[in-house]
């Protein structure tokens, strides 16, 4: 059994769709991560974050 990569990514005419939403989810996984990030090292030095700074 062999795999046809040009099928894989063509997708029958769905590939580009597929691929940005697999794109797209990663990319906000990735920015999630770093936003997780930024919020841990800022509670550990004791600056407020973006978001507590914008409270009424």
């Amino acid at each position: 059994m062999t795999i046809d990569w040009t099928l894989l990514w063509h997708m029958n005419g769905h590939g580009p769709y597929v691929w940005a939403t697999y794109g797209v989810a990663t990319l906000l996984i990735v920015a999630e991560a770093g936003a997780l990030w930024h919020r841990r090292r800022a509670l550990r030095t004791g600056y407020p974050s973006t978001s507590e700074g914008r409270r009424p």
